[in-house]
Formats: structure tokens, sequence, C-alpha cells
């Protein structure tokens, strides 16, 4: 295992903060980083020691990685290890999660607006709706982008 260049560090944690301000732990961007920079699977302790942080927080947020399609748990034959490296399709699956997510906020508002009786409260409330649908739309579109970018075509 090698230790990380300067440049290296400098990402991991900027990606830590760029998650941090999505609301999840800076340590799982910064997790999310250091597999990037990778040549290679890591497991638990790695990342821990080259991260300087503890074991327990690994493997808590290296499971929530897991969970939002992000990283992918790998292992090795004869070792009981796990090791963890970055989805293929990782950041089309989380375009398509965030897709799914405005979806359900649009169907969620919708079926709210339907006992609002004030005309131009509703007419605010569909202008609501319209901003999800499109931010589902959009995010579909582009991981469809990515997705087919991907693949070299």
């Amino acid at each position: 295992m090698k230790s990380l260049s300067p440049a290296e560090r400098r990402l991991v944690e900027k990606l830590g903060h760029v998650v941090e301000a999505g609301g999840i732990a800076r340590i799982a961007g910064q997790i999310w980083g250091l597999l990037v920079v990778s040549s290679s699977p890591l497991n638990s302790a790695e990342i821990a020691e080259l991260l300087q942080v503890s074991r327990g927080s690994v493997s808590n947020n290296s499971r929530l990685l897991v969970s939002l399609g992000i990283l992918e748990p790998l292992s090795r034959p004869a070792d009981r290890q796990t090791y963890f490296a970055p989805q293929p399709d990782g950041y089309g699956r989380v375009m398509r999660m965030a897709a799914r997510r405005a979806h359900d906020n649009a169907g969620t508002i919708a079926s709210a607006a339907e006992q609002i009786e004030d005309v131009d409260t509703r007419e605010r409330i569909a202008e609501l709706e319209r901003f999800f649908a499109v931010w589902a739309e959009t995010f579909d579109d582009a991981a469809g982008r990515l997705v087919y970018a991907e693949k070299g075509s």
C-alpha cells in the first residue's frame, strides 16, 4: 500500500468537503476520494491507515457508500477481508437515485396539492411539482448520457 501524494491528499480532502456539503459525513467523501485515486481496491484497515481514522468509522461509511451504489465490496480468494473499489457506473447510479427521489417528491407534492382549495396556492404548488419533475428528467437524461459515455460510444 502506497502513501498518498500531496495532490492526492488534497483531492481526498476536497471530495470529503463536497460530500459533507451534500449532507453526508465528510469521511464518506474521503473514503470515496481515496478509492478514486487508489490503483487497486483497499480493505478497511488500509483505508483507516491512509486516512488516519478509526476502522469503525471506515466500516460505517463504507457501508453507506455501498448502499448508495458508489462503492463495490469485493473479496479475494482465501482472504476474509472485504475490499472496496468505486462501483462501475457509480456516478450514473447516484444520478438515477437523485432522479427517483425528485420523481417521488413531485408525486408527494401533487397528492398533497389535491387537498388545497385556493387556486393561487395550487398554482404555486404546481410550479413546485414541475420543478421536481424537471429535476427528475434532467438527472435521468444525464445518467443516460454518462452511461453512454462510459461505454465509449
